[in-house]
């Protein structure tokens, strides 16, 4: 599995008001550039085929995971003229060859009023996020290999974890319970958009973790979303922080990993951030 991250900077050229959730607008004004730009593009995007010979073809079936993210570095309610707007952009697996391509989408972006209108930007900045050791690519090779002894390890959800079971936001955290999903979004990822290393989950046996959590500390939080229809839907999910003790052998490197492909619902908006402590 391979992932690139871009950041993005952009200037305010008005006072405005931005909608609470500003990956959902952006991945707007994302789709509406991109389908200017470059329409078969588009289809890449926003309407990914997956072939029935896929392994994950029969838990995606039409609906995969979009093959990128946004993540704002902060929230912005409310920008002043002259205020930098930054967020970051990722692209995963084969997806990540279209870089050029979508940097220049972003330039267009720089061109565009933004939130119906309301705010006109421009683009200072399109840079790699690159990893602590230089490299462009993330590159889950890289990871499954590292050795780390801890007994004790904590997640920080920086934003919103939506995870839905039975159409119901969970409110339990066994910690097999939210390895599983996130093991689950890096096994369709990976063989949907990569180079299919991460195995199928039904291998991994999650009842022999022996995991546990010690200590819970969340919130739940109510968030809405807004449509190019300025339209509000509702998003609900998890703020705080969770540490769970036992042995991590094998697991703290998806766990780490997972910090740049976020778990549960809404991820293509930035929802599902978590870091790891």
């Amino acid at each position: 599995m391979k992932l690139i991250r871009l950041q993005l900077t952009y200037q305010a050229m008005s006072d405005a008001v931005l909608p609470g959730q500003l990956g959902s607008m952006l991945r707007g004004i994302f789709g509406e550039t991109l389908y200017e730009f470059n329409q078969d593009l588009f289809s890449k995007f926003f309407e990914p085929k997956i072939p029935k010979n896929n392994p994950v073809y029969k838990l995606v079936m039409n609906n995969p995971p979009a093959p990128f993210m946004f993540y704002p570095v902060k929230k912005y309610n409310f920008v002043r003229e002259g205020e930098k707007i930054k967020f970051n952009f990722t692209l995963f697996g084969e997806y990540r060859h279209f870089k050029l391509q979508v940097e220049e989408v972003f330039q267009f972006m720089g061109k565009k009023r933004w939130n119906n209108g309301k705010l006109s930007v421009k683009m200072l900045e399109s840079k790699i996020l690159p990893e602590k050791n230089g490299e462009i690519v993330y590159d889950w090779n890289n990871y499954k290999n590292i050795e780390i002894n801890t007994q004790k390890t904590s997640l920080e959800f920086k934003t919103p974890v939506s995870i839905a079971h039975n159409k119901k936001l969970i409110s339990d955290f066994e910690f097999e319970r939210l390895f599983g999903f996130l093991y689950r979004r890096m096994f369709i990822l990976d063989n949907a958009y990569g180079d299919g290393i991460i195995k199928e989950q039904h291998n991994y046996d999650f009842g022999q973790l022996n995991i546990y959590p010690e200590y819970i500390n969340l919130q739940r939080v109510n968030i809405f979303r807004h449509s190019t229809r300025n339209q509000k839907h509702p998003m609900t999910g998890w703020k705080g922080k969770l540490t769970y003790k036992g042995n991590f052998n094998d697991i703290l490197t998806y766990l780490i990993f997972g910090q740049y492909v976020h778990i549960g619902n809404y991820t293509v908006f930035g929802l599902g951030k978590y870091t790891i402590k």
